[in-house]
């Protein structure tokens, strides 16, 4: 079993309104069985339109060969939020986690891909609050899988907060929610991994109406989140979108901090982290195919 994956997003102004809920890709979930003699010979993909629009999920063309397998054929129209996927380092069962618009709210939900088929949507988090843009992490060590995503408090209350779930590999229970960012934060978009055993979440915060934005790192130990390690501050007047990243001894932050440049950063020895550095891009596309790509073989090189 294979997996291949490109995500890519459309920055949003980062308000506190139901305009942020639009969704901000064109994608498909899906796989194609590409080996008549191996029932699990199957390639699972994100694929995306090389121009983004406002509009997630629709599907952008037939296979020529195998068996098509699509998740959420209705997303599009529904207005769901774009999706983020990963192979169970265990199990090797894929798992993909998404916003789901149901009338004027929005809540996470998981899918995996069982016996040659997308399993039905579960809602993981669900509240009369908008649930949005969830990031999925496996704990290498015991195959727990964590989710971080972020609320958006119903109006007129102007207010947001980062917050995680977890579940065993199978997906038979998930905890309580247990807020990751701090009183007072208004965060949104976390990114999860773990690095050394532990669990890290980059997001985006504002203390008032911002800007500045800030881009802060929680870490969980032993059940408790510690919050509040700033990575660095933007100007930028959009979404920052920050991801974090691990990969060997090597741990990196990058987000969008200017209409044509991302900012990066990696932990340093002893578990500091060094000064921001900037990688320039020209278009949306270079930015989410190419940009975090050429961060990356920085931060590893």
């Amino acid at each position: 079993m294979s997996s291949r994956c490109r995500l890519s997003s459309v920055v949003c102004p980062m308000v506190l309104t139901l305009l942020l809920l639009t969704g901000s890709t064109r994608a498909e979930v899906g796989c194609v069985h590409v080996s008549s003699g191996d029932p699990d010979g199957y390639v699972f993909s994100i694929q995306e339109d090389p121009n983004p629009v406002p509009s997630a999920w629709i599907p952008l063309s037939t296979t020529s060969f195998g068996m098509r397998v699509v998740l959420n054929a209705d997303g599009a129209a529904r207005g769901d939020g774009e999706p983020r996927m990963i192979d169970h380092p265990t199990t090797g069962v894929p798992i993909v986690v998404w916003s789901r618009h149901t009338n004027s709210d929005y809540d996470v939900v998981v899918s995996r891909f069982v016996g040659g088929a997308w399993t039905e949507p579960t809602v993981i988090a669900g509240s009369p609050e908008a649930e949005l843009d969830p990031s999925i992490a496996v704990d290498p060590t015991d195959g727990t899988v964590h989710v971080v995503y972020w609320v958006l408090a119903s109006p007129p209350v102007p207010a947001s907060r980062a917050v995680h779930v977890q579940a065993p590999s199978d997906l038979s229970s998930w905890s309580t929610p247990i807020n990751v960012s701090a009183p007072g934060e208004f965060a949104a978009r976390p990114s999860a991994t773990f690095h050394a055993g532990t669990l890290h979440v980059v997001y985006e915060a504002a203390i008032g109406d911002g800007p500045p934005y800030y881009v802060l790192l929680a870490t969980r130990s032993q059940g408790s989140w510690t919050a509040g390690a700033l990575l660095g501050t933007s100007w930028f007047g959009d979404a920052l979108w920050p991801e974090i990243h691990s990969q060997g001894d090597t741990l990196w932050a990058e987000w969008i901090d200017a209409v044509d440049s991302m900012a990066w950063v990696e932990q340093e020895p002893g578990q500091l982290w060094g000064t921001p550095l900037s990688e320039e891009y020209t278009t949306f596309e270079d930015r989410d195919f190419f940009a975090r790509g050429r961060i990356r073989s920085q931060a590893l090189d």
